[in-house]
């Protein structure tokens, strides 16, 4: 769906609501944005107000607008079908992990809390649906799309241990957009390649079907190996879909 459509789709839907002006944009269509690209199968939105997500899904739930919708009350988001692309709604929020735990502990937070939880600064670019301001609350995204870089919005050792998921997911975006990983993120890259044992293969066949979609398997898995994953994925997934060259 191209943006223009999408925007003002969802602006009809929520004008006059609370939702109107609370809710952003965020993610890959915000980055892929600046980057030239208008068309898109799945949009995230953040809403800034305790509870958005869930709210806004149950208004929309209400008024019979979508084809389906998934909630998920422990982290107040929920996820619906739109007219055939799929829209994940979020609560702007920050996250505590414990115990190397992937899923963390949530309490609602201004979008300028927010964007410390999120994984890369590329991926941190804030835009609102109803009048399209740009927010880059980090201050580092615009630069590093302008150079090309992927870098962890805090200190990259924390980011992957908290999340073993985020090393292949920089991995990915390396090799997709054609981007150089920052200096101090590639060496924590290098380091807690190990961490990525502890993904379920259920995470991890959700990730490789991305990069077969994307048909960068071949780009990834150079870097898996020049990195050190390689020796982490489960045998019984890669050899029949993802055969090693």
């Amino acid at each position: 769906m191209k943006i223009d459509e999408f925007l003002n789709l969802f602006n009809s839907m929520t004008e006059g609501t609370i939702f109107a002006t609370r809710t952003w944009l965020v993610g890959g269509v915000v980055r892929d944005l600046q980057l030239g690209y208008d068309d898109f199968e799945d949009f995230d939105l953040c809403i800034e107000q305790p509870l958005g997500g869930l709210l806004l899904a149950k208004y929309l739930q209400n008024r019979g607008i979508p084809q389906s919708i998934e909630i998920f009350e422990k982290f107040s988001t929920a996820r619906i079908s739109l007219e055939g692309i799929r829209v994940d709604l979020v609560t702007s929020r920050t996250e505590i992990y414990r115990n190397h735990r992937r899923y963390p502990k949530i309490r609602y937070a201004p979008i300028q809390e927010d964007v410390w939880r999120r994984d890369f600064t590329i991926n941190a670019l804030y835009m609102n649906i109803s009048d399209r301001k740009l927010l880059d609350p980090c201050k580092m995204g615009l630069d590093d799309l302008a150079a090309k870089r992927i870098r962890t919005l805090r200190e990259p050792m924390l980011v992957f241990r908290e999340d073993s998921l985020r090393i292949l997911r920089a991995l990915r975006f390396a090799a997709s957009l054609r981007f150089d990983l920052a200096e101090d993120t590639a060496k924590a890259i290098e380091k807690t390649a190990h961490y990525t044992k502890r993904l379920s293969k259920a995470a991890w066949r959700f990730e490789l079907q991305k990069l077969k979609q994307k048909d960068i398997w071949d780009e990834v898995q150079k870097l898996y190996s020049q990195y050190g994953i390689a020796n982490y994925i489960p045998e019984d997934i890669i050899i029949k879909d993802f055969p090693t060259t």
